[in-house]
């Protein structure tokens, strides 16, 4: 065990390695469930006041399509252990999770870019929670994509 652990004697009894699928996927979905919360809260309350644009809901949408890509290719398909070849094989399998990952990656540098040019290099008093909001957005669902991505174990 971690020394970490050791501190919090509750978590020493807990068996890691059996549940490692359900923990994985408890982390992914409040990693996920967190994002989404958290773009919708700042778009009900900084709508009216006019800092807000419903278009960064795309940054939801590409973070998300990057979540099911990234998942949807086995760890085995992609290192060419995998007992039956799909339509493309390992070559495919490896191109789709490389899309996926730049679809990913693309969403991250979009909410930075639109977290400065929206939010901090404005002259005047506006708020810069919003695009706090749209970065970590998009950073959490990167996070809860590679948690549920690496860190089941599979048979």
């Amino acid at each position: 065990m971690s020394a970490w652990v050791d501190a919090f004697p509750l978590l020493g009894h807990v068996d890691w390695e059996n549940n490692r699928n359900k923990v994985a996927a408890i982390g992914s979905g409040v990693l996920f469930f967190g994002a989404v919360w958290l773009m919708i809260d700042t778009s009900v309350s900084y709508t009216p006041t006019g800092h807000w644009s419903n278009a960064y809901f795309l940054l939801t949408l590409a973070g998300t399509v990057a979540m099911f890509m990234i998942n949807s290719v086995s760890n085995n398909q992609v290192t060419g252990q995998a007992m039956e070849e799909s339509i493309l094989g390992t070559k495919g399998a490896r191109l789709w999770m490389m899309v996926a990952f730049f679809l990913s990656f693309a969403s991250i540098v979009a909410s930075l870019w639109i977290m400065f040019a929206e939010f901090v290099l404005v002259q005047g008093n506006i708020p810069n929670w919003p695009g706090l909001v749209i970065f970590f957005h998009s950073l959490f669902i990167f996070f809860a994509s590679l948690l549920y991505k690496f860190g089941r174990s599979e048979e």
